[in-house]
């Protein structure tokens, strides 16, 4: 009889080689001593490759700064801050480099994540104060405010930096005056304020908010600063992020605190409806609360009295105030309306 099909396992020939029979019992039985030493062998071979893939995939680490070359490496993170705080502001433009790569990491093995925060801030305010910053310094600070897969804190750091890089208090400071890297730091802020949430977007209004602040100080230097910051614009991105819950309750507190030392009127009916939601959380209304307070009118009044009368404890703190304010409005309006005399209203 024929056989149906080919046999998955067979004997080895006659005349094979002990070789050849080791060898295809691994792929046959894999029953014997040479099999298994072959299979052992093959295993060890994949791991070596392996092990080599990832160290030719890893980047390369960044150079060690000069003033921490001498550091042991088990050095605790005030040690680290020791050294950068002797930095000066005349750092060779080579030794300022290294010290942007160092910052974006790996962090090193003995620091906790909360010290390494810690030393990269202070890097960062070591640089920025540098007589001479080093022109790729406005470019590290925007790579890590834009990029999502670096830790926000060290996003929202980059940030507060890039406020300093663009309009500094002093015009003595330093600052960066290259017209298109100036846009690159406005877009970088917007994009942050206008897709992210939580604390980062909260940071990136807040900015923006310092930004246009500075530059129509009577005593600003904004005059000979390029690309400004437009008004209608910025009260576009503060609007929309006090509306959107999406936006996260940090981001949505700090926008309503920027709509109210500005004024944008848009922002009342968005207050209203958070202070007279229950459900909504009691930060949020107390931000609205004070937004009424600082520009609201009597239809705001007779909310806040209603509020008082639910005699939330919690929200008590924020509508006193808010009340004084409005009552306070109502009495300069009326000192400031002229009063009509008798003979306007005799025939």
């Amino acid at each position: 009889m024929k056989p149906r099909g080919k046999l998955l396992h067979h004997s080895p020939a006659r005349n094979a080689s002990p070789a050849r029979i080791a060898t295809r019992s691994v792929v046959g039985r894999r029953s014997d001593a040479g099999g298994a030493f072959i299979i052992q062998r093959s295993a060890f071979r994949l791991v070596l490759l392996a092990a080599a893939f990832c160290l030719a995939a890893s980047p390369p680490a960044p150079p060690i700064p000069a003033a921490l070359a001498s550091l042991p490496a088990n050095s605790r993170a005030d040690v680290y801050a020791e050294r950068i705080h002797t930095l000066g502001r005349d750092l060779p433009a080579d030794q300022q480099r290294i010290w942007a790569d160092w910052m974006r990491g790996p962090k090193p093995v003995n620091l906790e994540i909360g010290s390494w925060h810690w030393l990269v801030n202070d890097v960062m305010d070591a640089l920025c104060g540098q007589k001479k910053p080093v022109a790729e310094l406005t470019a590290q600070c925007i790579s890590i405010c834009n990029d999502s897969k670096t830790d926000p804190v060290l996003r929202d750091y980059a940030i507060q930096h890039l406020v300093e890089r663009f309009h500094p208090v002093d015009p003595g400071d330093p600052y960066e005056r290259d017209p298109r890297k100036r846009k690159l730091i406005l877009s970088a802020m917007q994009e942050v304020a206008r897709y992210q949430s939580g604390n980062l977007a909260g940071t990136a209004l807040q900015a923006l908010n310092t930004i246009l602040r500075r530059q129509q100080q009577p005593a600003s230097f904004a005059d000979q600063l390029s690309e400004p910051i437009e008004t209608a614009q910025f009260q576009s991105l503060a609007i929309q992020a006090a509306s959107a819950e999406a936006a996260g309750i940090p981001c949505r507190i700090s926008a309503l605190q920027i709509c109210a030392e500005r004024q944008f009127k848009e922002a009342l009916p968005i207050a209203r409806n958070l202070a007279a939601n229950a459900k909504e959380p009691v930060s949020l209304r107390l931000s609205a609360i004070a937004l009424l307070g600082a520009m609201g009118t009597s239809q705001d009044t007779s909310l806040l009295e209603a509020l008082r009368k639910q005699a939330n404890p919690r929200l008590i703190r924020a509508i006193e105030p808010a009340l004084k304010k409005l009552s306070g409005k109502a009495d300069a309006t009326m000192e400031r309306t002229p009063a009509v005399t008798a003979s306007l209203i005799l025939p």
